[in-house]
């Protein structure tokens, strides 16, 4: 059954579909700080779609949207090969971002978390990618263990082994550094 969509629509389109989305980027690209920009260009090519012909026909929104994050990885990583190729050397800091910070938040307490958040990350992106993989996925989307068993193609086992012995990790190291 067909389905009718214009950009009216592109708001619950992308509530509906997100989950499934960042799911299919997260399983699917070898290193994790392109997730985001991944996402994030997957709809708005969904949204310059939906302006430029005001309705769309699609069968199933989310195998399409999805199919729109798979040719973003293609091209992003396309890319990449490319520029590596032709010994292209540009600097790209993606811990630059732009943001307001409002009065009445504690400034040195959002450092602080947001100092902690980073080392974590840092720490979680220095292991291997199948474990960044299995991390982003449980305390991103809040997957279960046998949903990311399935998802990444490895036993349960081997995600909870991954999950819990690098947690064991992270509390060893911060608990040593309080002391």
């Amino acid at each position: 059954m067909n389905t009718r969509i214009s950009l009216d629509d592109f708001e619950d389109i992308y509530n509906s579909t997100y989950n499934n989305v960042l799911k299919y980027v997260i399983c699917n690209v070898s290193n994790i700080d392109d997730i985001n920009e991944i996402v994030q260009d997957t709809y708005v090519e969904l949204y310059m779609i939906l302006k430029k012909k005001n309705t769309l026909q699609v069968e199933n929104i989310v195998s399409y949207v999805v199919g729109i994050a798979k040719n973003k990885i293609y091209r992003h990583f396309g890319f990449l090969k490319r520029q590596k190729e032709d010994s292209l050397t540009k600097s790209i800091n993606y811990d630059q971002v732009d943001t307001d910070i409002p009065d009445i938040l504690d400034l040195e307490e959002e450092m602080v978390k947001k100092q902690s958040t980073k080392e974590l990350l840092l720490y979680i992106k220095q292991k291997d990618l199948i474990t960044a993989k299995v991390f982003y996925l449980y305390y991103t989307l809040d997957m279960k263990l046998s949903d990311i068993a399935t998802e990444l193609n490895i036993t349960e086992s081997n995600v909870k082994n991954r999950l819990y012995r690098t947690i064991k990790e992270l509390r060893k190291k911060y608990e040593s550094e309080s002391d």
